[in-house]
């Protein structure tokens, strides 16, 4: 009994083994789930590192760079995802500052006449989902991205234009937040030079879920 016992365990592990060498590779998929309980309004923001997409998105970039600089129609280089859910309509807003130069690579801090500050645009392209009366998802097909640009108060724009279906919740889901310089700040980085010091620039972006007044 323990021969044959032994003899089928043999042969586990040999079909076993020929199946793994018939694998040539192996494909793993992950996502996201998102849910929501009551009365809830939430924004997520990840930054994308650099390095994580062999430098082709994310941050740090070069200012220099073809892909932030302006260019109507383009989007230029994404740097970061963000997720909303949210049981009631409302504003996404953005508050973003311009890029300050804060150090040069010999350490120098700047002065007041030494730099100009550096304006730019962010492109946020998304979709709203809900669910309907019928339980079934759907996507707003109003409801896409907006733009907003650097320096300026009150930017941003409502989450969802439609009629709110009863009992659901709005929702983004890894929605991409892209970087461009404007017209005026990338002739200044690319014709003007000496208006634009060495160093690393630095600026912070706030985005916000607001009632609608």
């Amino acid at each position: 009994m323990k021969r044959v016992l032994s003899i089928i365990v043999l042969l586990i592990i040999s079909s076993a083994v020929s199946l793994l060498a018939g694998i040539s590779s192996i494909k793993t998929e992950s996502f996201k789930v998102q849910a929501g309980f009551g009365e809830i309004s939430e924004v997520y923001i990840t930054e994308i590192p650099a390095q994580s997409s062999s430098f082709l998105e994310g941050m740090p970039f070069n200012i220099e760079d073809t892909i932030v600089r302006f260019s109507n129609g383009g989007r230029g280089r994404t740097i970061a995802h963000f997720s909303v859910i949210s049981n009631t309509n409302c504003k996404i807003a953005v508050k973003a500052d311009n890029l300050e130069w804060k150090s040069s690579p010999e350490g120098n801090t700047p002065g007041p006449s030494d730099y100009q500050s550096l304006s730019y645009i962010l492109n946020f392209d998304y979709n709203v989902a809900y669910t309907n009366a019928n339980g079934e998802v759907e996507y707003s097909q109003n409801d896409t991205g907006f733009t907003v640009r650097s320096g300026v108060a009150g930017e941003g724009a409502t989450l969802y234009t439609g009629v709110i279906p009863t009992n659901t919740y709005l929702s983004i889901m890894d929605g991409t937040i892209s970087f461009m310089f404007d017209s005026i700040t990338s002739s200044r980085i690319h014709d003007e030079s000496d208006l634009v010091p060495v160093g690393i620039y630095t600026g912070n972006v706030v985005i916000t879920l607001e009632d609608l007044t």
